[in-house]
């Protein structure tokens, strides 16, 4: 995402006071782990990250 759009998100969201502000696809799948699997969350996300870094 650019730098423009980022910024335009984080104001956005900090005008409507909202608690996150989420940039780009990364962390949204994150934040959706770790909501809905706080204890598995992080094994999950490790696997996730190491297929994305095989696939290289």
């Amino acid at each position: 995402m650019p730098p423009e759009k980022a910024a335009a998100v984080i104001l956005r969201v900090v005008e409507a006071n909202r608690a996150r502000i989420l940039i780009g696809q990364d962390a949204r799948l994150i934040y959706v782990i770790q909501r809905f699997a706080p204890v598995r969350g992080p094994a999950l996300l490790q696997r996730v990250i190491a297929n994305a870094l095989q696939k290289r």
